[in-house]
């Protein structure tokens, strides 16, 4: 079984979601019969150059530009994308006459991660840390006047899996 993965891609680099040697050598050691490739290029014409043609497609990116390599797989069985929202880029049609390949993303896993991050944002203007991490760059020890979460009302618009949490 071959794997190929596409990373967030920004400029001619990986950014963001890249995958660490660490993280690879972790995903081989628990799937050894799986020939893991990362893609060097956003469009995976070094993986094409390499013939290196995958069974699984695993995008870490809202960039269409993968597709290109899935379109010159003709061993393609499974395309998962990660990113939320990206439905749109997956509802290829031509992708979706192809016959036996399965097409999925990771919808709703962001909810409590995202959750949490909006919780911590809320603190963080509340207690106005960044004035606390400016003043302490400074080697000032002065205070603000942080506000208590007491007493405050939020407004959750939509009710989706962030919401919901």
């Amino acid at each position: 079984m071959r794997l190929a993965i596409f990373l967030k891609w920004k400029g001619n680099h990986t950014a963001g979601l890249g995958i660490n040697k660490k993280l690879l050598d972790k995903l081989r050691q628990k799937l050894p019969w799986t020939d893991i490739e990362v893609a060097e290029t956003p469009d995976g014409k070094d993986l094409i150059q390499k013939n290196f043609l995958a069974e699984i497609v695993m995008a870490y990116d809202g960039d269409p530009a993968f597709l290109q390599y899935c379109l010159q797989d003709p061993a393609l069985l499974w395309i998962h994308n990660v990113v939320s929202g990206s439905e749109h880029i997956l509802n290829d049609l031509y992708l979706r006459s192809i016959n036996g390949l399965t097409i999925t993303n990771s919808r709703g896993i962001q909810g409590k991660p995202m959750a949490d991050h909006i919780m911590g944002a809320i603190l963080f203007f509340l207690r106005e840390y960044g004035l606390y991490l400016e003043n302490q760059k400074k080697h000032l020890w002065e205070t603000g006047f942080p506000e208590e979460t007491e007493g405050k009302t939020i407004s959750i618009i939509g009710l989706g899996n962030i919401g919901r949490e």
